[in-house]
């Protein structure tokens, strides 16, 4: 299977074949149609556009569904409809039969219906990130961008570097240390929402790492962060120490950025140490993101380390 857009007979079988999981007016194209069904509450797209040669098929599909997952959980429902991408990685057709296959098993083990599909070109397989989201459902998120405000406490909360080391030790063919269940940001959500009132707003990190995450959320309360490097270090499991500064770009599945009311503060923070979550308080800047004190300037970790 060559590298880039499908060929149509091939797809109109895929589809057809798990036809059980497909809205029915809805074969090939891009169709937003079920945003207007008032009982729908997200609608959200999956991008094939990492396929990892040293993963099998089932598990390349089970880590599409969680990254992707992650923003859409902070809702604190599960969508019913999903939009796939069906973008060919360079690897044997029956792979991709295998991986696609699978996929579609987590959408009806989940309920949840495809609402859309069509096919593209992509050049960085290999390496990146598992899944590129687009939210445009009906539905309100619990946590939502409209209730965050400039003088909340912010923090970070989880394991920075989990996605990271997963894939370091798989490509070292040694035992992963991570389940793929650890990169979901899906527990720390669970907790969240038993602080619901306090909790303002959920932002999970991922490609990028906590400091594309943070450039995110600066442009959107229009506030600069400065992060602490020995604090960010509490983040990290040991086994990730050496890769030094770094790790604040590395892809970070299944850690958060957290906005609470001020007010409250100090009961979330009782409560992630209740429950043995790790977790930083952010330091306030003029603007943009710092490191130390100090204008910071990386590069993906993870990118880095699978494309050497």
């Amino acid at each position: 299977m060559s590298n880039g857009k499908m060929d149509l007979r091939f797809l109109h079988k895929l589809i057809s074949d798990n036809s059980d999981v497909i809205v029915p007016t809805n074969k090939i194209g891009t169709d937003f149609s079920t945003a207007r069904n008032r009982d729908s509450t997200f609608i959200f797209k999956i991008e094939p556009a990492v396929y990892y040669d040293f993963l099998t098929p089932v598990e390349n599909a089970r880590l599409s569904f969680t990254f992707a997952m992650n923003d859409f959980l902070c809702s604190g429902r599960n969508p019913l409809y999903a939009m796939i991408d069906f973008e060919s990685p360079p690897v044997p057709r029956h792979k991709f039969i295998e991986y696609i296959g699978y996929y579609y098993e987590i959408l009806r083990m989940n309920h949840m219906l495809l609402s859309a599909a069509h096919t593209g070109i992509y050049n960085n397989s290999g390496f990146g990130v598992i899944g590129s989201i687009a939210m445009v459902g009906t539905g309100t998120p619990i946590f939502s961008h409209e209730r965050i405000r400039r003088d909340d406490s912010f923090y970070i909360v989880g394991k920075i570097g989990l996605e990271l080391r997963f894939f370091m030790f798989r490509k070292k063919m040694i035992s992963a240390r991570t389940e793929i269940g650890e990169l979901a940001i899906n527990p720390l959500v669970n907790l969240f929402l038993q602080q619901r009132k306090a909790v303002h707003y959920v932002h999970d990190i991922a490609e990028g790492g906590p400091y594309r995450a943070l450039e995110e959320v600066s442009l959107l309360v229009n506030r600069g962060f400065d992060l602490d490097s020995s604090g960010m270090r509490m983040l990290v499991p040991p086994d990730l120490h050496n890769i030094g500064k770094n790790i604040i770009s590395a892809s970070s599945s299944g850690a958060a950025i957290v906005a609470i009311s001020g007010r409250q503060s100090q009961s979330f923070e009782q409560s992630m140490s209740d429950s043995g979550i790790p977790f930083l308080k952010l330091a306030s800047a003029e603007e943009g993101v710092l490191l130390d004190g100090k204008t910071y300037k990386g590069r993906d970790r993870l990118v880095s380390i699978l494309s050497n």
